[in-house]
């Protein structure tokens, strides 16, 4: 069973360690496998799971009927996810797209990660790392949990974990963005009750990232800048 409440974040120079080693294995599906993991936050069965037939390169998703929620859903892939499936054998064979067994993927990860000196990072933890770091970026929670495939604000608060260093410049640029549409008329103000707790500039922080007032782009320039 997977501890959901630790917080796993990679520290200086982990990730290069890590896959160093993860480079170095017998086992080619190791290091492709584990980056994936970490660009799209998959879980391990979802990955392993994952068809040709269900990939959308035009697009850049992969389709999963069932999913561990129950449900289906899109794999959002990043760039680099989409050039890892496509530098992958066995598409014209079609069936799975890392056609890699689960027991050999777990054993070879077991001896790199010995071999790298991080017996505490589980392959789970790809998935914390992928969610935290989606969240440093200009994302809303439900922009994440399309990402992530979390079904409510509640798991998925357990996974995001983002770096101080990387969030406070980001709520400056926002706070910059605010009065920049306040200037150009392009902010409405919340309402009543709300009005008046968003007074403090750190809760209008919290409530322009969780439902994003802004009617328009601030000056003609996008919101995600």
């Amino acid at each position: 069973m997977v501890d959901d409440e630790r917080i796993a974040r990679f520290g200086v120079g982990e990730e290069e360690q890590l896959f160093a080693a993860l480079r170095s294995s017998p086992n080619s599906w190791l290091a492709p496998c584990a980056e994936f993991a970490l660009e799209t936050a998959a879980r391990r069965s979802e990955m392993l799971a994952a068809e040709w037939k269900h990939y959308d390169p035009e697009v850049g998703t992969i389709w999963l009927p069932v999913a561990k929620n129950g449900k289906g859903r899109f794999l959002l892939l990043t760039i680099r996810a989409q050039e890892i499936v496509e530098s992958l054998r066995g598409r014209g064979e079609g069936g799975r797209i890392f056609k890699v067994d689960r027991d050999a993927l777990v054993t070879a990860y077991r001896r790199a990660r010995a071999m790298a000196q991080m017996d505490h990072w589980r392959w789970h933890d790809f998935r914390y790392e992928a969610i935290s770091r989606a969240c440093e970026g200009d994302m809303t929670d439900m922009e994440l949990m399309d990402f992530s495939g979390h079904l409510d604000v509640k798991s998925l608060r357990r996974y995001r974990h983002p770096r101080p260093e990387i969030m406070v410049p980001v709520f400056a640029r926002l706070k910059l963005r605010v009065a920049e549409s306040r200037r150009c008329g392009l902010w409405r103000e919340p309402r009543g009750a709300a009005q008046a707790a968003a007074s403090s500039s750190s809760r209008s922080v919290e409530k322009a990232l969780g439902s994003r007032f802004l009617r328009g782009r601030p000056c003609g320039r996008s919101i995600r800048e």
